[in-house]
């Protein structure tokens, strides 16, 4: 697949998973057809909050 043509659509949801085996996640994925956008990519997440703590407050920040 061309991956200038991998999005199209107006939304993208994006699932992440914390995995306690890398390797054996692969092997499942390799009996799965798929197509790699992004492997070994790393991500960081930014949570901003309110000086009061609302959002955790909330259970909406980590």
């Amino acid at each position: 697949m061309d991956t200038d043509q991998h999005f199209q659509g107006k939304y993208e949801v994006e699932l992440k998973y914390r995995l306690p085996s890398k390797p054996a996640f692969m092997n499942v994925l390799a009996a799965i057809p798929h197509t790699v956008m992004l492997e070994d990519n790393v991500g960081t997440d930014w949570h901003f909050d309110t000086e009061d703590r609302q959002l955790q407050a909330q259970n909406n920040a980590e």
